[in-house]
């Protein structure tokens, strides 16, 4: 049986999403925990970290669609460098989290 949650959330991932399959692999690490750059990397990239030339461009644009959020942490230098992701849209936050307790 298929959850009408997953499919909804799969099809504005191909419909809205550049490079959907990496997308969706920056979308899972942020919704499992990751939160910084190295972080959400290294999940990503699985054997090897997603090099920062193409991460960063693919979290811009996510940034701008309003699908993920960025802030700072509030100890520490204000740096880009110190960003910690959150998912921002509560649609994508449900459908990941109902996606992360159906595997």
């Amino acid at each position: 049986m298929t959850n009408p949650l997953l499919v909804a959330g799969e099809l504005s991932l191909l419909v809205g999403f550049p490079r959907r399959p990496t997308s969706r692999a920056v979308l899972e690490a942020v919704g499992s925990g990751e939160r910084t750059l190295s972080t959400i990397a290294a999940q990503v990239g699985g054997a090897g970290a997603l090099p920062s030339g193409t991460l960063s461009p693919l979290l811009n644009t996510l940034l701008a669609k309003r699908v993920l959020a960025a802030g700072l942490p509030l100890s520490g230098k204000v740096d880009g460098e110190n960003k910690r992701y959150r998912i921002a849209d509560p649609y994508l936050r449900l459908w990941d989290d109902e996606l992360t307790t159906s595997t």
